[in-house]
């Protein structure tokens, strides 16, 4: 005589314990379970595609004769809602069923691009404010990651902000002058995840320093100054002066060289201009004046 009914004891395998409303990647489940039974006679697995709750589908269900047989692979499943349970039968016919539980595979990774409102990669900016915005196609999102990156610092993180509602798929940033770099990871509920290319920014608010020099700052007609301008600048390595002057009487300035400029024979004040604008636009300009006067006597400055 026997009159108790199976007990049935779900197992977590190598891969993952299937807990119930579990989000896999993997399009393989590993079924695991122990029993308590001493006059087994067959063990069943079912597994149900629930992905059309209105159509559900049997996609397989493995009968096992034999108390050896504990555990079933179900593979090449396709992207869905799966139910799953087992059920033990005995000699004497008592039988016992699973908790059903609930899983759901999803092996396809988020797809996102950045919008057109997005920052530009190698952007050099004149103002400390960009957007970084994207759009994705997942059907189980979970979060997206924003990472704004300090290139000029050792990539040092200076920013880091998860967001976990769809709807809200934009940063906004105002960061001091530097080299960032920018990406984005969207990560969906079974651990899929998707990253953009790095965006590299560079914001420079800044002009360059300039330094100017003129010497002396009078002199005869036909007699030399000497033209001096350096310019640096904290983002911009390659940064360059121009110089240019502007005779007495001229409206516009015209080029010229630094050291030595013997180019006055006519009398009045020159107008010395160094300029530079580095790579992201800001410029800056310094002035100086010096004079030419006949039957005067030079001096310097």
């Amino acid at each position: 005589i026997d009159t108790t009914r199976p007990l049935i004891t779900y197992e977590a395998t190598g891969n993952h314990s299937l807990a119930n409303n579990t989000n896999v990647s993997t399009a393989i489940l590993r079924i695991n379970v122990s029993y308590t039974e001493t006059n087994f006679d067959n063990v069943t697995f079912y597994l149900t595609n629930i992905t059309n709750i209105s159509n559900p589908t049997l996609v397989n269900n493995t009968l096992f004769y034999g108390s050896a047989n504990r555990s079933v692979n179900f593979s090449a499943l396709g992207d869905g809602l799966y139910t799953f349970n087992v059920t033990v039968l005995d000699l004497a016919n008592n039988s016992n069923y699973s908790e059903q539980r609930t899983i759901r595979i999803d092996t396809t990774f988020p797809a996102l691009n950045h919008t057109t409102a997005t920052v530009g990669n190698n952007s050099n900016l004149t103002v400390s404010t960009f957007i970084m915005n994207v759009s994705l196609t997942e059907a189980n999102f979970a979060n997206v990651t924003f990472v704004v990156a300090n290139a000029s610092n050792g990539s040092q993180i200076v920013n880091s902000s998860t967001l976990v509602a769809s709807s809200r798929l934009f940063m906004n940033y105002s960061l001091a002058d530097g080299n960032y770099t920018v990406n984005v990871t969207v990560t969906d509920t079974a651990n899929n995840r998707n990253m953009t290319r790095n965006q590299f920014v560079t914001i420079d608010t800044t002009v360059p320093s300039i330094s100017a020099s003129v010497s002396p700052s009078s002199i005869l007609p036909v007699e030399a100054v000497t033209l001096s301008c350096s310019v640096s600048d904290l983002i911009d390595p390659a940064v360059a002066p121009s110089l240019s002057i502007k005779k007495p009487g001229a409206s516009s300035f015209s080029s010229v060289s630094a050291g030595s400029y013997t180019d006055t024979s006519g009398e009045g004040t020159y107008t010395f201009k160094c300029q530079s604008t580095d790579y992201a636009g800001n410029a800056g300009s310094v002035e100086k004046t010096f004079s030419v006067a006949a039957g005067g006597s030079s001096g310097g400055s």
